[in-house]
């Protein structure tokens, strides 16, 4: 006779938090995207979603980029009464976190119901029943545990995390959420671009012999594309040998990618006829609004 049986930990509870941020599926909503009043602050607000639309609601303080810069009328020609300067004016509107603030560093273990030996004294910055995040789950100060003082305090439920010092951030309602406020002093029409902070990308580059056995040789290329507001701008290493050292690499996709630091080490390239590794770091430089596409990114050999 067979039947089903759960194993001796069943059934477990699993909580599923949101992702990391993906600025293409947050939005922002208020007066301040569309109208705004010379020397007057306006304002909207950004909320935070994952790659799936979840409402990110345990992360605050995402270093989002603002730009506020003049397209129409005098803020195109940056003039001010009857003198104008010839360049757009630009803003760097303010954003800032709702319902997030860092509280301290404290230990907790997995499976543990306190936070313990705090960087200082979160009863004097909390009260039972506040919402707070340690590492990414959510949990409240318990109602009602014992162990809440200078040191100590008490969780809402079992921490799930692997354990260790951890960081602390108080939370609440509106925490995903985030205002972005600005003051124009100069009447016209502007482009609002709100971005999130540039990261770097990481390619790894392999070579392997053919499968046929015949031995690399020859000279080969990489192209890809830089992905921007305003189009797209084709890039190409130009040849490179089959065994190229790194310094030749870097190099090359130095002039090839220029609002990008490219570092390059090479790796497993004791016999490169053979097989060869590079491992390409693009760090963005200066303006945000770009980013490196890393598919397609060609890749072609010759002999």
């Amino acid at each position: 006779l067979f039947y089903t049986r759960r194993t001796s930990q069943g059934p477990a509870e699993v909580l599923v938090y949101p992702g990391a941020v993906n600025p293409g599926r947050s939005v922002a909503v208020g007066g301040g995207l569309s109208l705004c009043t010379a020397m007057s602050e306006c304002d909207f607000t950004i909320q935070a979603k994952d790659s799936f639309g979840n409402l990110v609601y345990n992360k605050g303080g995402e270093a989002w980029v603002s730009h506020l810069t003049g397209e129409g009328g005098w803020a195109l020609l940056g003039r001010t009464n009857d003198y104008a300067t010839g360049e757009p004016v630009q803003y760097a509107p303010r954003v800032s976190s709702k319902d997030w603030s860092f509280l301290g560093w404290a230990s907790v273990e997995h499976g543990g119901r306190h936070a313990l030996g705090t960087s200082r004294d979160f009863s004097a910055l909390v009260r039972r029943g506040d919402s707070l995040v340690v590492g990414k789950e959510v949990f409240s100060v318990d109602s009602y545990g014992p162990g809440f003082n200078a040191t100590t305090v008490p969780l809402s439920s079992a921490y799930r995390g692997v354990g260790g010092r951890i960081a602390v951030y108080r939370s609440g309602p509106l925490t995903g959420k985030y205002t972005v406020s600005y003051t124009p002093k100069v009447r016209g029409a502007y482009r609002l671009e709100i971005l999130a902070p540039a990261r770097p990308t990481v390619l790894n580059i392999t070579t392997r012999v053919a499968r046929d056995g015949s031995l690399l040789r020859g000279n080969f290329s990489l192209t890809g594309a830089l992905l921007g507001l305003k189009g797209d701008d084709q890039w190409s290493s130009g040849a490179l040998p089959f065994d190229a050292a790194a310094s030749d690499l870097e190099r090359a996709l130095q002039r090839a990618v220029r609002l990008f630091d490219v570092s390059v080490n090479r790796t497993n390239c004791g016999a490169p006829e053979a097989t060869c590794s590079w491992l390409v770091t693009f760090s963005p430089v200066g303006d945000a609004s770009w980013r490196l596409s890393l598919g397609p990114v060609g890749a072609e050999a010759s002999r």
